[in-house]
């Protein structure tokens, strides 16, 4: 990871709140959260919101560190470096997208079977530069998403009553 001299976040919040004296009342008034959120943000139990991570950088006066590393060992430091690592791998994050987006679709995962029509969503989107709508048109006319059925509620109910 990306090293810097200003000191960062991170998790100190209580050793931060401390050091200016603050309660967690106080704080919490001060960005406008409940006492218990900041107790839960100081365990470790919750992940503060960008919102809320923000709002506590901007109180405590410290930068959001910003860096990070794909899995390919590409490390950014800046949202501008990400977005350039991510436009030179654009194939694989709209093919990524494609699949998130299908398998919320039909309510399952997408299998190797579904592989053909992810490539043919990815192939439509692309005359449009792979506009969201173009994204969302293709899965919405995708034949796994028309073929996809609800649950009959009543299929179900018989079901659970066979099995008594």
């Amino acid at each position: 990871m990306v090293k810097h001299s200003a000191p960062t976040l991170h998790n100190r919040i209580a050793v931060l709140r401390a050091e200016r004296g603050q309660s967690r009342a106080d704080l919490a008034s001060a960005i406008g959260v409940n006492p218990q959120t900041i107790g839960y943000l100081e365990r470790g139990d919750y992940n503060p919101s960008l919102v809320l991570a923000m709002q506590l950088s901007a109180h405590f006066g410290l930068p959001i560190d910003a860096s990070g590393a794909f899995p390919d060992g590409s490390e950014f430091r800046t949202p501008a470096e990400f977005r350039k690592i991510l436009a030179a791998q654009s194939d694989e994050f709209i093919k990524t997208l494609t699949v998130k987006l299908l398998t919320y679709a039909m309510g399952r995962g997408v299998e190797y079977y579904d592989m053909p029509v992810v490539r043919t969503i990815m192939r439509q989107a692309a005359a449009s530069e792979h506009k969201w709508s173009a994204l969302i048109l293709g899965i919405v006319n995708s034949m796994p998403f028309q073929m996809n059925r609800a649950g009959d509620p009543t299929a179900a109910a018989t079901q659970v009553a066979g099995a008594r």
